[in-house]
């Protein structure tokens, strides 16, 4: 059946409205300086930071490049590709992850059952496909589920923290989220409970705090389980270079790690710092986006309806049209395009720029 591209504009207008709390909510994975993809034509190629085609399109989809390769779909099919554009582990899997930490999670579909694995950079399947799901490595293990429950695996896919969670977010700084009958509470590597499941809602360790929600009401703890921050939030986002975005009423702004605001709430919404910058949401009925800097300063000003954060100096934005179609492109610290705007109308393309905005979250992986 064929989607309308108003439809498509509308599912792309939904998708900006979320991206920042759908992506706040799981804590970054540092992607490579580039090359960063593109669309033209319905295929997804890559250009470099200055704005250079250095991958021609030529696939159904295409992500962000991870330790050197990026996850693109040939078909119905994923694979990885190198900066060159050789593909260096072929398009034969059902769905991909990025790699992280020298392995990434793929998955097969063998008589009529779906089940995850994990390919090094040479493409060899170093841990069989027995997972129902799986997610990211790091500090050396990766969760996973292989009956019902979710547990941690190590590098020879041995669990090595039982299967007890419904829930479970990879290591950081030597903790890891876990989720027992709604509530969240952190590990560590041995499959202690270091922080128990206490809290409705919890994010990843960063910079040794997390941010955790009881009550409606969000602080941060750090590594030695104690609150440092009161819980005295409506929302807040993880620590990155050193400020943290917090909402206060209706509206975002950011604190420092004593828990001061240092950039008064104004925004409608707030993303990360990164590179120096962090999203912010303009208020009223047209809400745009902008950058600020550490200050509070407006850097760059709002005018996107789609802005994601800073990665080797370039960020990807984009503006919508009554008409349904899309002006998508990367933008340099300084506001200006590196690449683009480039202008979207047909469905194909809308489709493929549709999951470049969205991270190319192609995967099911499940942090």
């Amino acid at each position: 059946m064929r989607i309308r591209t108003t439809a498509l504009f509308m599912i792309l207008l939904a998708l900006a409205l979320s991206a920042v709390s759908c992506r706040e909510r799981t804590d970054r994975v540092r992607r490579d300086d580039g090359p960063f993809p593109m669309a033209e034509n319905g295929k997804v190629g890559f250009v470099n930071a200055k704005g250079k085609v250095v991958i021609a399109p030529a696939f159904e989809l295409g992500g962000d490049f991870y330790e050197g390769l990026a996850v693109v779909r040939r078909g119905d099919k994923y694979g990885f590709i190198n900066k060159k554009g050789r593909e260096v582990i072929k398009a034969v899997y059902t769905d991909a992850a990025h790699f992280h930490e020298g392995l990434a999670a793929v998955r097969k579909t063998e008589d009529g059952k779906d089940r995850w694995c994990y390919v090094n950079r040479k493409g060899r399947e170093v841990i069989p496909c027995r997972f129902k799901a799986a997610g990211m490595f790091s500090d050396g293990l990766a969760p996973a589920v292989q009956n019902s429950k979710w547990g941690y695996i190590d590098r020879k896919g041995r669990f090595v923290v039982e299967e007890a969670y419904d829930s479970a977010g990879p290591f950081h700084q030597g903790l890891a989220r876990i989720a027992l009958g709604g509530d969240n509470g952190f590990v560590n590597r041995n499959g202690r409970l270091m922080v128990n499941p206490q809290y409705g809602a919890a994010m990843n360790y960063s910079q040794g705090l997390a941010a955790v929600m009881r009550d409606g009401r969000w602080g941060y703890i750090n590594d030695s389980r104690g609150f440092v921050i009161p819980m005295q939030f409506r929302d807040a986002r993880s620590f990155y270079q050193d400020l943290a975005a917090v909402q206060v009423g209706d509206k975002w702004g950011f604190i420092n790690r004593r828990g001061r605001l240092v950039i008064q709430p104004r925004f409608a919404r707030a993303g990360d710092f990164s590179q120096g910058l962090a999203m912010a949401q303009s208020a009223g009925e047209d809400a745009k986006w902008g950058f600020v800097n550490r200050k509070g300063r407006l850097a760059i000003p709002a005018q996107f309806d789609f802005a994601d954060s800073f990665s080797g100096g370039l960020a990807r934005a984009a503006t919508y049209t009554r008409d349904g179609s899309v002006s998508f492109g990367y933008i340099n610290r300084k506001g200006d395009y590196a690449w683009g705007p480039q202008r979207y109308s047909k469905p194909a393309d809308i489709a493929a720029i549709k999951e470049i905005m969205s991270g190319a979250g192609m995967y099911e992986e499940v942090y």
